[in-house]
């Protein structure tokens, strides 16, 4: 696997920061599994969603092979520890890991009923969820060793974060609003390095 490639470039009608919908910025909709931070070529910072792709394999896996992925990935990658009755379906696409935790014995076609935890891998990573937070409709939060913790105020089922001096941000979606902030404060997203 060769190295992976670094997001510079906003997808045609991508939201910018800082435009508010009807006074509400959406970081999640049904749709879409996760989101990232990237910045274009003109490095304004936008938010753009990044559904796992359905051409990418997917892979389902135990915790010993997401490590194996975070090392092959060359980067660390942020997953929500072992869940009951959960399996992790693994989805990698440019220098992104999406791990799907799909419960056992449920239908396996409804994404937007699963926790995801996105990893992605690019520039300035910190700074782009700097940009996302000064919106008057974000929930901001503070993590310890210098992280920075982004939800939108509504639907609230998206949160996503950096580290100061890193070029990796993670973004955790949960149906159940609220539950993403909340997995992300109080520790339960943990990094696996390479």
């Amino acid at each position: 696997m060769g190295p992976a490639r670094v997001n510079t470039r906003a997808p045609e009608g991508s939201w910018r920061a800082g435009r508010v919908g009807a006074g509400v910025l959406v970081l999640a909709t049904v749709a879409a599994l996760a989101w990232s931070w990237p910045r274009r070529a003109d490095d304004a910072p936008y938010l753009a969603p990044a559904q796992a792709p359905r051409a990418a394999r997917q892979v389902v896996t135990t915790p010993a092979g997401l490590q194996a992925i975070a090392t092959a990935a060359g980067h660390s990658v942020f997953w929500a520890g072992e869940i009951p009755n959960r399996r992790y379906e693994v989805t990698q696409a440019g220098g992104s890991v999406f791990i799907r935790y799909i419960r056992r014995g449920t239908d396996n076609e409804r994404p937007q009923s699963d926790l995801v935890v996105t990893t992605q891998l690019f520039i300035n990573a910190f700074s782009a969820v700097q940009a996302v937070a000064r919106s008057a409709a974000a929930i901001v939060r503070h993590l310890p060793r210098g992280g920075l913790v982004v939800a939108a105020r509504s639907p609230r089922t998206q949160a996503g974060f950096a580290y100061r001096g890193s070029h990796v941000e993670a973004d955790v979606y949960d149906p159940v609003p609220g539950h993403a902030l909340g997995l992300v404060m109080s520790g339960q997203i943990r990094e696996i390095r390479p």
